[in-house]
């Protein structure tokens, strides 16, 4: 008898895996703001109720993490304008508070009360500067 044929079974092939790309950043956040002055208590004869104040509610709608300067402005006629500057950190899909509040004096106030004849006396400005974390 002739010998048999040798039958050999391919060892299965491991399956195909796919991956999917990595999602882009798109860093993106909106913001509302506002900023005033505030004249203050002064009962006790003192000039601490004298205040620059300014805010801003940012929500970060990108998918990345992303780091938020804020930039709030105050006009001084005939001087250069106060700025105060925060940085804030914001997680995807949350909203922050960022606040500002700086004491002043009688001329700084002068001062603003005296540009309000050129529009906004103030502003508030929120600007992406930096991402952390992975895009999801």
């Amino acid at each position: 008898m002739p010998p048999s044929p040798v039958t050999t079974t391919p060892s299965p092939s491991p399956p195909d895996t796919f991956s999917p790309p990595a999602p882009e950043a798109s860093p993106n956040a909106e913001y509302s703001k506002s900023c005033d002055y505030i004249l203050g208590d002064f009962s006790e004869h003192t000039n601490t109720g004298f205040r620059f104040v300014a805010g801003a509610e940012i929500t970060n709608s990108g998918n990345i993490g992303v780091v938020v300067e804020v930039v709030a402005t105050f006009k001084q006629l005939g001087s250069d304008p106060i700025r105060l500057k925060k940085t804030a950190k914001i997680p995807t899909g949350a909203t922050k508070q960022v606040g500002f509040t700086d004491k002043v004096g009688q001329q700084e106030i002068n001062l603003i009360q005296a540009a309000q004849d050129q529009g906004s006396i103030c502003n508030v400005k929120a600007t992406i500067v930096d991402t952390y974390g992975e895009p999801r």
